[in-house]
């Protein structure tokens, strides 16, 4: 388990930080998991990424309180949910800067711990590659 906490700031797509205050998924995945991992100097697991959304949003809605409130939509074609992004950074811009989490404010939890907390009746099987 890897913690880099680094008190920089970095950019990060609109539509990955949207992805994370709204609960909708509005970016590629990595960006998503690239910007989570990002402000929780942490390196998450799938698994792991709705509890670090959970304490990133509202840290994200601190830094960028103008993105506060929007609401994604109903929409019918993978094209009119990229067109709505794109309608939000021409109002908001593509990317904006995203300042990392207090350490306080995020739980390190060892991945395979915590895939036993989520799914306790499923075994955890660590297989290892020797050189």
């Amino acid at each position: 388990m890897s913690h880099n906490y680094e008190a920089v700031t970095s950019t990060h797509s609109l539509g990955a930080i949207l992805s994370v205050t709204t609960g909708r998924l509005l970016a590629p995945m990595s960006e998503v998991h690239a910007l989570l991992d990002r402000m929780t100097g942490d390196v998450l697991y799938t698994h792991q990424l709705p509890r670090a959304a959970g304490e990133c949003a509202p840290e994200l809605l601190r830094q960028h309180p103008h993105l506060d409130g929007i609401e994604v939509p109903t929409l019918v074609s993978p094209d009119d949910y990229l067109d709505w992004v794109a309608a939000q950074e021409q109002r908001y811009g593509q990317e904006l800067a995203v300042a990392p989490l207090d350490p306080a404010d995020h739980t390190v939890i060892d991945p395979l711990s915590e895939m036993s907390m989520h799914w306790p009746d499923v075994p955890v099987v660590v297989v290892t590659q020797e050189d």
